[in-house]
């Protein structure tokens, strides 16, 4: 998968994520999940290409939680953003 066909799909399912009104209890293990598929993802591609995934959604998550009034969606964009700076990515 192309690093723009990565971007916008995880962009799009965290975004989603962040959009259902589920407790924390369902939408944290789902969050984890979704991060571990964008790392499988991520070891699939360059290691510069990846780290420019990582930089740019992190970018546009920050973005976005700057901007939501909804406490809930921040907390989930703001423990995406984290999980994604967290992501071992190989050399």
């Amino acid at each position: 998968m192309q690093t723009r066909a990565l971007y916008s799909l995880y962009r799009r399912r965290i975004e989603a994520l962040s959009e259902k009104a589920e407790p924390k209890d369902i939408w944290a293990p789902d969050l984890r999940a979704l991060l571990s598929e964008l790392k499988d993802h991520l070891s699939e591609i360059e290691p510069a290409s990846a780290g420019l995934v990582c930089e740019g959604l992190c970018q546009q998550l920050e973005h976005e939680a700057l901007q939501v009034t909804d406490a809930r969606r921040r907390e989930i964009l703001s423990c995406a953003i984290k999980g994604i700076e967290q992501l071992s990515l190989p050399d």
